[in-house]
């Protein structure tokens, strides 16, 4: 009995860590804190400014 307690339980360990997002993560904001606050926000300004650049870089000719 134990012994089927225990399979089962490293098999859903594995299904279950198979599951979620896939590729990059992203952090969550922060909780508290001014300052990371604003590091925060400005990281992902920054983040989308360079997303923004490598979309336009992909859609401009070849020449």
């Amino acid at each position: 009995m134990r012994r089927k307690i225990l399979i089962t339980a490293l098999l859903s360990s594995f299904v279950l860590g198979a599951c979620g997002v896939k590729g990059n993560l992203k952090t969550p904001p922060p909780l508290w804190g001014d300052k990371a606050k604003q590091n925060y926000e400005k990281q992902k300004q920054e983040e989308q400014k360079k997303e923004g650049e490598d979309q336009q870089d992909d859609s401009a000719p070849d020449s």
